[in-house]
C-alpha cells in the first residue's frame, strides 16, 4: 500500500515540470539548511555584573556635598535615604575609623581606613559566568567641620545577570543563499540543459535540418515539447520530400506530356499536310488518311482528358463524394457493360463474386473510373485470346478485389512503378500507352483510404484492391 502511494507520487511529479521544481526548490532548501547549522550556531551566555569602585565613588561624590552642608541632626537622615534609594550601606566615619554616623542597615562601630583601602584594592569587580556573592566597597575623604573625614559605602549583591547572544547571523544568511543557489543550479541543470537541446532543435529545424531529432527524455511537459517537436519534424520532412516530389512530378510531366503529345500531334500534322499537298491522291487514299488523322485525334483527346482527370484529382481542394454503396453491385454493373469490348477482344471472363455484398462509403463516380481504368488496361496490355479473371471477398474489414488477365512478361522494376506517372509495361511508349490510367487508379485508392499492389505470376497480371467496408447490418440500397 505504501509502494504503491510512493509509486503513484513519483509518477505524477516525473509527469510536472512544477511538481519537479516545487521539489527542487524544497531539496536545496534542506540543503542550505543542514550547510548553515555549523555557521548558525547562536548561543546564548549569561553574565554576572557586579558594581564597580568607581560607580560607587560617584554616588559619595553626590552624597558628599548634601552631609557638608546639612545640620548634624539631619545627616542620619541623608544617610539612611540615600542607602535605602541605592541599597547601599553608608558611614560618616573620623580619621581613626570611628563610625560617627552610619545608615540604618549598617552596623560596624569601627572601621579602619586603610583596611577599607587594602579590601578595595583586592576585591573582584570582574562579571562572572555564575553568581557570586560579593561585597564591593568604596571610600570617599572630604572636610567636615575642618577636619577629613571619610565616607565609606559597601554595596552587598549576587551579580546584576545580562543576558546576550552568540553568533554571526549574517554569516549564516549568506551561506544559506549560497548553497540553495548551488544546490539548485545542479539539480535544475539537467532539465535546463533538455530545454537548451529543444531551443536548439527548434532552431536547427527552422533552418531546415528536418532530420533532427531531439531525446524524449522523461514524461514530463520537456518531454511532451520534444514529442511534438519530432513529430512536427517529420511532418515537415514528409512535407518537403511531397513537394520535392511534385515538383518532380511537375518536371517530368511536362517532359512526358512534349513527348507523348508531340508524336500523334506530328502524325496527325503529317497526314493532314499529305493530304493537302498531294492533289494526286485518289478518294480511297484521301479517306485512309483521313482516318488516321482521325484517330490519331481521338487518342491526343482521350491523352488530354485523363491528364485533366488526374490533375483533378489530385488537387489539394478536391472532395470525393462519398456514400454508402455495395462494391459487388458496382462490379457486377460494370462487367455488364464492358461484356461486349471484352468478348470482342477475345477475352474469357470469369467472375467469383462473394456473398457479402461488401458496402463501403465510396465515390461511386470515381470507383466507376477505377474499375474503367483497369479494365481498359486489361484490353490493352492483356494477351488475346485470355482470360478477365475478377473475384471479390471479405477480408478484416477491407472488401478485396482482384482483376487479373492474361499478359507477357514485365520486368520486376517496371511493377513496382506502374501506379507512377508515365510508367507502362511496355518501355516502348507508343503513342497510346501514355501511362496515366494506373497513375488515376492509385490516386482514387488513396483516396478512399484503401491499397492497390500489382503481381505478377503464372502468365496473369494481378491487381489486388483492398478497400474500407462497414457492417452488412448497416447496408441500405442508394
Amino acid at each position: 500500500m505504501i509502494r504503491r502511494f510512493f509509486e503513484k507520487i513519483y509518477h505524477k511529479i516525473a509527469a510536472s515540470l512544477r511538481a519537479q521544481f516545487i521539489l527542487y526548490i524544497l531539496i536545496s532548501m534542506l540543503a542550505a539548511a543542514i550547510a548553515v547549522e555549523p555557521f548558525a550556531y547562536i548561543n546564548q551566555e549569561k553574565r554576572y555584573y557586579y558594581p564597580s569602585r568607581d560607580e560607587l565613588e560617584m554616588e559619595l561624590k553626590k552624597i558628599t556635598p548634601l552631609i557638608q552642608q546639612a545640620p548634624p541632626r539631619q545627616i542620619r537622615f541623608i544617610l539612611d535615604e540615600k542607602a535605602e534609594a541605592s541599597g547601599t550601606k553608608l558611614r560618616l566615619i573620623s580619621q581613626k575609623g570611628t563610625v560617627l554616623v552610619r545608615s540604618a542597615n549598617a552596623t560596624e562601630q569601627q572601621m579602619n581606613p586603610a583596611q577599607i583601602l587594602m579590601k578595595i584594592s583586592q576585591q573582584n569587580e570582574e562579571p562572572s559566568n555564575v553568581p557570586q556573592f560579593r561585597e564591593i566597597y568604596a571610600i570617599h575623604p572630604f572636610y567636615f567641620h575642618h577636619q577629613i573625614h571619610y565616607l565609606v559605602i559597601s554595596k552587598e549583591t549576587h551579580g546584576r545577570l545580562t543576558t546576550y547572544w552568540i553568533g554571526n547571523p549574517l554569516l549564516s544568511v549568506v551561506v544559506f543563499f549560497l548553497v540553495f543557489i548551488v544546490v539548485y543550479l545542479i539539480l535544475t541543470r539537467r532539465k535546463l540543459k533538455q530545454l537548451q537541446e529543444v531551443t536548439a532543435g527548434i532552431s536547427e529545424i527552422a533552418k531546415g535540418n528536418f532530420r533532427l531529432r531531439l531525446k524524449e527524455q522523461g514524461k514530463d511537459e520537456i518531454a511532451f515539447l520534444a514529442a511534438h517537436v519530432n513529430e512536427m519534424a517529420r511532418q515537415l520532412k514528409a512535407n518537403w520530400e511531397k513537394e520535392r516530389r511534385m515538383e518532380q512530378e511537375r518536371t517530368d510531366l511536362i517532359t512526358s506530356i512534349s513527348h507523348d503529345l508531340r508524336t500523334p500531334l506530328t502524325s496527325v500534322i503529317g497526314y493532314l499536310k499529305l493530304i493537302h499537298d498531294q492533289s494526286q491522291l485518289t478518294p480511297d487514299e484521301m479517306k485512309k488518311y483521313a482516318d488516321i488523322a482521325l484517330s490519331k485525334s481521338k487518342n491526343l483527346k482521350q491523352m488530354m482528358d485523363q491528364l485533366f482527370e488526374f490533375t483533378k484529382i489530385t488537387h489539394d481542394q478536391f472532395q470525393p463524394s462519398f456514400q454508402l454503396i455495395s462494391l459487388n453491385e458496382l462490379i457486377n454493373q460494370l462487367l455488364e457493360g464492358n461484356h461486349a469490348m471484352l468478348a470482342l477482344n477475345e477475352m474469357d471472363v470469369e467472375r467469383i463474386i462473394c456473398n457479402d455484398p461488401l458496402q463501403a462509403q465510396a465515390d461511386p463516380f470515381l470507383l466507376i473510373r477505377m474499375f474503367d481504368n483497369l479494365i481498359q488496361n486489361a484490353l490493352k496490355y492483356g494477351k488475346k485470346p485470355g482470360k478477365f479473371i475478377i473475384v471479390t471477398k471479405q477480408e478484416d474489414g477491407y472488401g478485396v478485389i482482384k482483376l487479373s488477365n492474361t499478359a507477357g512478361q514485365v520486368d520486376r522494376q517496371i511493377i513496382g512503378r506502374l501506379f507512377q506517372m508515365f510508367v507502362t509495361g511496355d518501355p516502348s511508349r507508343s503513342e497510346k500507352r501514355s501511362g496515366i490510367g494506373l497513375a488515376i487508379v492509385k490516386r482514387i485508392v488513396d483516396l478512399h483510404q484503401g491499397q492497390i499492389a500489382a503481381i505478377q505470376e503464372n502468365g496473369m497480371m494481378t491487381f489486388v484492391i483492398k478497400l474500407p467496408i462497414t457492417s452488412s447490418r448497416s447496408f441500405t440500397r442508394r
